[in-house]
């Protein structure tokens, strides 16, 4: 195993990440190395499937790096063993095995992958999808939004969102939102569960099945129909356009806000003294 730095810049050559001058020490990366981008602006735009299907390999962009690895409708391919992203703007592709682990704390990040399992994100802009012309998968076991760095233990800043759905539709066993300010539009795709302890929340259009509200403001803005939610603090916004929207058990709790528009509850059930208003076109059924 070797750590291999890109380079990227020889010339008539520049961004081929299949052409060994372009990387220190010189050798294209092979499984099991340490692939990292730093200290460049060099993007890698040619032969972007040179890792396609790696298994071992680690995959590292520094928050040095400034340029762009691959694009949105041809994304870098690999399994890797283990991603952090803190800097630049990275496509990823990460096929079809199972890989454990997705850091990242800035720049912009967009994936796709069969199998991931945690991804946590504390900065920059996240998106689970693609909205190019690129078609494919992405589960993800867990999906943490959090307010500190994976790699360092201090809080990001700047600006901090996250995209759900696009082109690729996600499938997300949970997501845990729990930094203190970020912005995570909810567009397409289906989640078992989401715990929202602070920030901001637009649901667009997601399937969800179970939604947990401990904190921050969601607005439910589009077309979008889910199972239980519980709000137990926070704010939450049925907006009022004439999209169909409907919640099938909808409880909430002393504390909490709700605006209520535009909005069709089967079951709904009233714990203490919340702040509930009502605007028109709610049901109760």
């Amino acid at each position: 195993m070797a750590n291999k730095y890109w380079r990227g810049n020889i010339v008539g050559s520049e961004g081929d990440i299949n052409v060994a001058e372009n990387w220190t020490p010189t050798g294209v990366p092979v499984d099991g190395d340490v692939i990292v981008f730093r200290n460049s602006s060099q993007s890698a735009t040619e032969n972007l499937d040179q890792f396609s299907g790696f298994s071992t390999a680690k995959l590292r962009v520094e928050d040095s790096f400034t340029g762009q690895v691959g694009a949105e409708n041809d994304p870098l391919l690999g399994e890797f063993a283990y991603v952090s992203v803190d800097g630049g703007v990275v496509f990823l592709d990460l096929e079809s095995a199972a890989v454990p682990n997705v850091f990242h704390s800035d720049g912009i990040l967009s994936i796709a992958g069969d199998d991931v399992g945690l991804v946590v994100t504390s900065g920059g802009v996240l998106n689970c999808g693609f909205n190019g012309s690129v078609t494919g998968d992405l589960s993800i076991s867990e999906l943490v939004i959090s307010s500190f760095r994976s790699s360092i233990p201090r809080p990001s800043s700047g600006q901090h969102t996250i995209n759900v759905g696009g082109n690729i539709d996600p499938t997300i066993t949970n997501i845990r939102a729990i930094a203190t300010a970020y912005t995570m539009n909810a567009n397409s795709g289906t989640v078992s569960r989401m715990d929202v302890v602070s920030g901001i929340v637009n649901l667009n259009g997601m399937n969800l099945a179970s939604l947990w509200q401990w904190g921050g403001v969601i607005y439910l803005n589009a077309d979008a129909t889910y199972t239980t939610h519980r709000l137990l603090g926070g704010a939450y916004v049925a907006n009022s356009n004439s999209d169909a929207k409907s919640v099938t058990t909808f409880s909430i709790y002393d504390s909490a806000v709700a605006y209520l528009s535009s909005v069709t509850f089967t079951t709904l059930t009233v714990y203490g003294s919340p702040d509930v208003r009502f605007n028109h076109f709610v049901s109760v059924s």
